[in-house]
């Protein structure tokens, strides 16, 4: 009767704004989010001012990305098996310390050191977070989904513009990791303010191997889940090429100044970012109105359409244009196959696909980067744009018809129907 009765009114905004638990959650997490997006910018400057070396800063963003790899999908049975509350209490609370540390550093090594710990405690932090949205906000988790990101995206406006300020007023990038360890701070506070029941085991496993096996199985055997890794993947590659691209059009094809280049590419981010927090809270508020599957098919269309225009050598003025329908087609895309992935995913194994579902990620993001940078040398930016539409324009059809995915998603669908 209770599920009835919840089929029958649909979710608004209010009522997510009316849970408790989730809105100290996501307002604590949305302020540690900026504090990341400032230390985002102030970890490469500080490195390099240390190192003065190309070498020094590549080795930097490596010790940040080599955790989400390795420790990720060992994490990710400890989030199925440990309260998630205490969890994201020990990621925040370490990271509290680690960005203290890199205030105070002294030599690379230590930043490096620093950085590693806190890339691990990120690891857990990402799959526990992941994994807790659905548990506490269970038939609001689109509404939910949607504001987290819709945060996550506007901190990427706010962030870079905050760390330029906090940089310019301190002299240098340190002043920037006291500002990380303010909001982490606040964001460990209102944590400790919720409440987050223990996950029942439901599978069989005696031991910890045995674990993690049960997770990387369940990615496998599941159609939907294998379809949507696949999915992911492409978005990631053409994300790596867009990425790199973007910032070589800008630079290289406008015949722009230095200072006026900078500027635009200042202002793409901003559209950029903010189109997709907008669109975010949009697919929110019409969540039950559309289908997941059928955004999930037809908006990278859009997006890699939008890309082919970068054929046509578009000045400034058409190029925001371009890439708000870009960011447009992407955000539906991605929030689309995020709701879904929660739905297709019990609780009890939510931490290890999850981190399962990060780790497949972050070697693809890798090698995308590694394969593009190289391309980047043989193609035009124009060209590179253009490649990221076609792989969006081909990735997704031909991913779809190899994994069967509009079948696999109708039949999960039908499933929770019943």
């Amino acid at each position: 009767m209770e599920r009835s009765t919840a089929e029958k009114r649909q979710v608004t905004y209010r009522d997510v704004f009316h849970n408790g638990n989730w809105i100290r959650l996501w307002t604590g997490q949305t302020i540690s989010q900026l504090g990341d997006a400032v230390s985002d910018i102030a970890f490469p400057l500080l490195v390099y001012e240390i190192t003065k070396s190309p070498v020094g800063l590549g080795l930097g963003f490596g010790v940040e990305m080599l955790p989400l790899i390795v420790i990720g999908p060992i994490a990710g049975v400890f989030v199925d098996h440990w309260n998630r509350r205490t969890l994201l209490l020990v990621a925040d609370f370490v990271r509290i310390g680690c960005a203290l540390g890199m205030f105070l550093s002294t030599s690379v090594w230590q930043l490096y050191v620093l950085a590693l710990l806190a890339a691990i405690m990120q690891a857990i932090f990402l799959a526990t977070y992941s994994a807790t949205i659905p548990q506490i906000t269970q038939e609001q988790f689109t509404k939910s989904i949607s504001l987290s990101y819709m945060g996550y995206k506007t901190m990427q406006v706010i962030g870079p513009m905050l760390a330029a300020i906090i940089i310019g007023l301190a002299g240098g990038p340190r002043a920037a990791f006291l500002f990380d360890t303010a909001t982490f701070t606040v964001g460990f506070l209102l944590t400790l303010t919720i409440s987050v029941a223990n996950v029942e085991r439901q599978d069989p496993a005696k031991n910890f191997l045995q674990d993690l096996g049960v997770g990387l199985s369940f990615l496998w055997q599941n159609a939907a889940l294998r379809y949507i890794a696949s999915y992911h993947v492409v978005f990631i590659i053409v994300s790596a090429a867009s990425a790199l691209g973007t910032v070589l059009y800008i630079k290289l094809s406008l015949g722009l100044s230095a200072t006026l280049s900078d500027q635009l590419y200042g202002i793409t981010g901003v559209v950029l970012a903010g189109s997709m927090a907008f669109m975010a809270w949009l697919i929110g508020l019409l969540d039950e109105r559309i289908s997941k599957r059928t955004l999930m098919l037809y908006a990278p269309v859009v997006a890699g359409l939008a890309y082919l225009l970068f054929l046509l050598h578009p000045g400034p003025t058409w190029i925001l244009p371009i890439f708000f329908v870009v960011s447009v087609g992407n955000a539906c895309g991605l929030l689309s196959f995020q709701t879904l992935l929660a739905h297709s995913i019990p609780n009890h194994l939510r931490g290890r696909v999850y981190s399962f579902f990060n780790a497949i990620g972050s070697v693809a993001n890798l090698a995308a980067y590694g394969l593009f940078a190289a391309l980047g040398l043989l193609l035009s930016p124009a060209t590179l744009l253009a490649l990221a539409g076609m792989i969006l324009l081909i990735g997704i059809p031909l991913c779809t018809l190899v994994f069967k995915g509009n079948q696999a998603l109708r039949a999960q669908e039908a499933s929770e129907n019943t």
